[in-house]
């Protein structure tokens, strides 16, 4: 199943990042761009906030992991709240979550159509460092000024699980 889906990767990159973009630049009025890197360097950890959200299967699941700099996530709760409520982590928290939710959905109907049947969690925050550390990561960028400064990162894979033991 994971080498099936390993065809599928660069449909997947494609779709996390014209919904990302789109999400981006049309709902919630930011512009975003997509940078190609390989590793991109991540956000300080006070700079940041770190969303999830799994896609299971049986046998298999994919995690999306989403590392979003809160310059960009301030600055899309600007435009939504007021000054007050903008600042607040649970405000940016809950964007970063919307922002997850979307490109899982968007995701999700992409593998439906090569007809897989996964189910989709509800995207949650995560504490930095989850997702890392696996050569079968993919590595999506995105940058929110000309600087190509992370404005999000969003790193993926799909993975077997494992059988339980008794």
């Amino acid at each position: 199943m994971k080498d099936m889906m390993a065809a599928y990767r660069s449909q997947i990159s494609g779709v996390v990042v014209t919904t990302v973009v789109e999400t981006f630049n049309q709902m919630l009025r930011q512009h975003v761009t997509a940078i190609a890197s390989k590793h991109p360097p991540e956000p300080g950890p006070d700079a940041a906030v770190y969303a999830c959200v799994r896609l299971d299967q049986k046998n298999t699941s994919a995690d999306f992991f989403f590392s979003f700099d809160r310059s960009l996530l301030l600055m899309t709760a600007e435009t939504f709240y007021s000054k007050d409520l903008s600042g607040k982590d649970f405000v940016q928290e809950d964007i970063a979550c919307a922002v997850a939710n979307i490109v899982g959905g968007r995701v999700k109907t992409f593998l439906s159509r090569q007809g897989y049947d996964f189910d989709m969690g509800i995207p949650f925050v995560v504490p930095k460092g989850k997702g890392a550390g696996s050569d079968d990561i993919i590595h999506v960028h995105f940058s929110f000024n000309q600087n190509g400064d992370n404005g999000l990162v969003v790193n993926y894979m799909v993975s077997e699980k494992k059988a339980a033991t008794s």
